[in-house]
């Protein structure tokens, strides 16, 4: 495997990581229970997703008074 094949492999990874991050971030904003339960079953260590206040999904789920 030649390093330019691993370099990409990884900014993929990485891509994937910030892509599931704003997606469980924009449904606990939505209030949309059922996808952020989805994406946690499919990926438990999103419950320690961020934004770019270092809020957790369920800082901005409370934020917005969802339960």
């Amino acid at each position: 495997m030649s390093s330019g094949s691993s370099h990409s492999s990884e900014k993929e990874k990485e891509k994937q990581r910030v892509s599931r991050t704003s997606l469980i971030l924009w449904h606990a904003h939505q209030n949309d229970a059922g996808s952020v339960r989805k994406l946690l079953q499919e990926d438990p260590s999103l419950v320690k997703a961020r934004d770019y206040d270092n809020r957790t999904p369920l800082h901005v789920a409370s934020l917005h008074g969802w339960i």
